[in-house]
């Protein structure tokens, strides 16, 4: 239990894991170890938050939630792989949207049971709120045997940075020639890498959540373009926390409205909040929320409305690369490709799938905007990334 009356720097050595909470909660100068030390031994939690104007109770359930996910997944995930045979054998390791982790891990592990094979599968899928550290240790190797042979996570901020990249470039991972769902052909959305690279699996559309008792006189937004117009100067909410969904929003608006549409964003920026909380009304104070669509499920207040943006749902994908030039990885890819597994994804259109024999259940107003293979390819998707996340952080 945090005690909010402690000093920060007593917080932080008694809870180690806390310093990632508060670097990436408003607090980002406590990444200097010298700002730790100085400012942290003066101040306690509480008279911080103050400081900074931050919201205690909604600061304690994002906190609360952080340490909760880090001790479900404290193991030591090593032993997961401790006797897996790289000639043979497939390894599966990944992050997913928290909503469907844990029904696609127990479709992986009755898939897994199914049948006696000639290779054993090994499966580690955490949830996407514990990022990506342990993929990335395993990348670092030089020896690409440590590689896990498949691996799946949403969000840009993992696959096109330098690393990644530059194992796609040795043609180490590529992904399978999968044909794309045609709903999202016939919304002018096409989701299949024209170099097969990269395969998106599924998508998490980004919508509004409106609180209409606090509009006062303002026009219900119905667009992005509405969003980031004056009228909702310093009255938005954005995700920061869910980080992939948070990169895919600057992306996706820097590709469609310049830095102009950035800097409007930035302005329209009221507080960070986690989507379960923009679905409370009395734990936001914001007007507009941007919030996936999943959690639009989870409304009960009669003041919040539900909005698909007119212009189209900012799509943060769910990629998956792979071995493939192994036969054995290619059959578990199948799978992972399989009508079963895309039926999870897009239960009553929540993260819709893009498996051809998929039907995500959305009707044909609820129109996507996708930030585009060209713009990925021809852009420096992790600078990016960093520059905005700096601008919002700031």
């Amino acid at each position: 239990m945090i005690n909010f009356d402690d000093k920060i720097y007593d917080i932080v050595q008694s809870n180690p894991g806390i310093l990632e909470f508060l670097i990436a909660n408003g607090f980002e100068n406590l990444a200097n170890e010298k700002m730790l030390e100085m400012m942290g031994k003066q101040i306690t939690l509480t008279t911080a938050l103050n400081a900074k104007g931050i919201n205690r109770d909604l600061f304690e359930d994002n906190l609360n939630q952080f340490l909760q996910s880090k001790e479900e997944f404290s193991t030591d995930k090593s032993k997961i792989f401790e006797n897996y045979d790289k000639n043979n054998d497939v390894a599966v390791k990944g992050v997913l949207p928290c909503p469907i982790r844990v029904p696609l891990t127990d479709t992986i592990d009755e898939f897994i049971k199914s049948e006696k094979r000639a290779f054993d599968i090994y499966c580690d899928l955490e949830p996407a709120s514990n990022g990506i550290d342990s993929i990335r240790a395993d990348l670092n190797s030089e020896d690409e045997n440590k590689y896990p042979d498949i691996i799946t996570s949403a969000g840009f901020e993992f696959f096109f940075g330098e690393r990644v990249k530059s194992l796609i470039d040795k043609g180490i991972y590529s992904s399978e020639d999968y044909e794309i769902n045609k709903e999202f052909i016939t919304r002018d959305v096409d989701l299949k890498d024209p170099k097969n690279n990269y395969h998106i699996m599924g998508i998490v559309p980004a919508i509004f959540i409106v609180n209409t008792a606090l509009l006062d006189g303002r026009k219900l937004p119905t667009s992005w373009e509405d969003l980031l117009s004056e009228e909702f100067a310093g009255k938005v909410s954005i995700p920061f926390m869910d980080l992939d969904l948070f990169n895919a929003i600057v992306l996706t608006v820097y590709a469609k409205f310049g830095m102009e549409g950035i800097k409007k964003l930035r302005r329209s920026y009221h507080q960070n909040l986690h989507p379960s909380q923009m679905v409370k009304a009395n734990k936001n104070e914001a007007i507009v929320s941007i919030s996936p669509y999943f959690f639009t499920t989870m409304i009960q207040d009669k003041s919040l409305k539900a909005v698909w943006p007119s212009d189209g749902a900012i799509i943060s994908p769910i990629f998956m690369i792979s071995k493939s030039k192994r036969e054995n990885v290619r059959a578990v890819t199948e799978f992972l490709n399989s009508k079963a597994i895309g039926e999870i994804f897009s239960f009553n259109g929540n993260f819709p799938s893009t498996n051809k024999d998929v039907d995500n259940h959305l009707s044909d107003d609820k129109t996507y905007m996708w930030v585009g293979w060209d713009f990925i390819y021809n852009n420096d998707i992790e600078n990016l990334i960093a520059k905005f996340t700096d601008l919002f952080t700031k």
